[in-house]
């Protein structure tokens, strides 16, 4: 089955958007091809953080940190390596949204 995306350019930049699909092994798989396509940099969009009472419906949350829980990324990183999202991506995306 092919995977819905669509690629084009933004301020001078190639980009492409595209579905990741949900379980670790998929979207492994689908990472991997974006890599082995070209992609330099991958920006994943999606569920999170869904469990905390406090939030409702739509609300967006900027991840600090991200807790490893599955098989798939201790292929790629030891246990003990903590993952860490970019605090310049962060204060970008965050500046962003509040317009």
């Amino acid at each position: 089955m092919e995977k819905p995306a669509c690629t084009g350019r933004f301020n001078g930049v190639e980009i492409g958007v595209g579905f990741f699909p949900i379980g670790a092994p998929a979207a492994v798989a689908t990472l991997e091809e974006a890599i082995a396509c070209g992609a330099k940099m991958i920006i994943e969009v999606g569920l999170a953080g869904g469990l905390q009472g406090f939030l409702k419906p739509a609300d967006i949350i900027v991840v600090t940190e991200a807790v490893r829980d599955e098989g798939t990324s201790y292929h790629y990183l030891p246990p003990g390596v903590k993952v860490e999202s970019s605090q310049r991506l962060r204060e970008t995306l965050i500046e962003c949204l509040n317009g």
